[in-house]
């Protein structure tokens, strides 16, 4: 649908851009242009993500004993104190799982760049340029276009040790203090 929407001839973004707001310097093909193709795919994993995050935070806030905000409303807090002093310290555990997801989407993006650069095959994935050639990608070729299964296992690793980093930071982070 994304690439519908930004087909450079007939596309939404680009009749939007050109017809209704008086922009058509603006105007490019989005998909075959290397300063923007990354940032449409970044666009469309987010638009797909944000459902789902926000989900998890509205369970979140829902956990909230309702007890607990009442007692911040009858000790005077404004919406802002709420937000700040009751809201974000009881949400740390959603901020953490919300992170670990965060990491784990952004690392292994596959799908959305060959849907959206490779079209025909695979090993044409990450295109124009290479400019949206990400790490998982990358290692898929190696292993699987290239034949090469002792780099691409490498680069297996070498992902796997940088998510391990990431949770970590993420763990450091989103600490919860317990009594």
């Amino acid at each position: 649908m994304f690439l519908f929407m930004l087909n450079p001839q007939w596309g939404l973004v680009n009749s939007v851009l050109k017809d209704y707001l008086g922009l058509p310097m603006l105007a490019r093909d989005w998909m075959n242009d290397p300063d923007s193709a990354l940032n449409v795919i970044i666009s469309v994993t987010v638009w797909q993500r944000i459902g789902f995050i926000a989900l998890l935070f509205m369970a979140g806030i829902q956990a909230i004993p309702r007890s607990v905000i009442e007692a911040a409303v009858i000790d005077g807090a404004n919406r802002f104190q709420r937000i700040i002093r009751i809201l974000a310290p009881n949400l740390r555990e959603t901020y953490m799982v919300v992170g670990i997801l965060a990491i784990i989407t952004s690392i292994k993006i596959f799908a959305q760049v060959v849907a959206m650069t490779g079209a025909a095959q695979v090993n044409q994935a990450g295109g124009p340029a290479n400019s949206t050639l990400t790490l998982y990608v990358a290692t898929y070729r190696a292993a699987f276009i290239n034949y090469d299964m002792g780099i691409g296992s490498a680069m297996g690793y070498f992902m796997s040790v940088i998510i391990v980093i990431l949770f970590a930071i993420n763990f450091y982070l989103a600490r919860v203090e317990r009594a």
